[in-house]
């Protein structure tokens, strides 16, 4: 659903997103197959994978980062779900640098809960860095791709 939200940006800089159907089933093998396959098939920086999500997007792309955290450069988790102790429990050795991008009249899941991830994530060695958005709730905005991009080409 957030392909054209990424689409302009994704453009001007010249990253290719892949973004998996919803409606399919998929798995972690099947996802890395997947990216596996593009990598292959187009000329594509294999050192630049990124991986995103937004809301129940970010909870996937937290799962698929802590199945294999060595095969991405940076992660980016937009309004992600807080509930779990994910940040002090998974085996952080390996992760690269991570950004969350939250706004802070999200009602769904509370900003302060996000800063503390990103702080538990810098005590255990992450490089990880929290984009406040003033007037965001829960969503994602074309407005803050800018941000997010220059973020990802300075810290990965």
């Amino acid at each position: 659903d957030y392909l054209e939200v990424w689409r302009k940006e994704s453009e001007k800089r010249r990253f290719m997103i892949l973004a998996p159907s919803r409606d399919q089933p998929y798995s972690n093998e099947a996802f890395y197959d997947l990216v596996e396959e593009v990598l292959k098939r187009y000329p594509v920086n294999s050192k630049k994978r990124y991986l995103a999500g937004v809301s129940a997007g970010a909870l996937v792309a937290r799962w698929f980062l802590i199945a294999r955290p060595a095969f991405w450069r940076g992660v980016v988790l937009i309004a992600s779900p807080t509930g779990d102790p994910w940040t002090a429990e998974a085996d952080v050795s390996r992760f690269p640098p991570v950004l969350f991008v939250h706004g802070e009249k999200d009602n769904q899941f509370p900003i302060q809960k996000i800063a503390g991830h990103v702080e538990t994530l810098k005590g255990r060695g992450v490089r990880s860095e929290l984009i406040r958005e003033p007037e965001g709730g829960h969503e994602h905005r074309p407005a803050w791709n800018g941000e997010i991009f220059d973020w990802l080409e300075k810290n990965t």
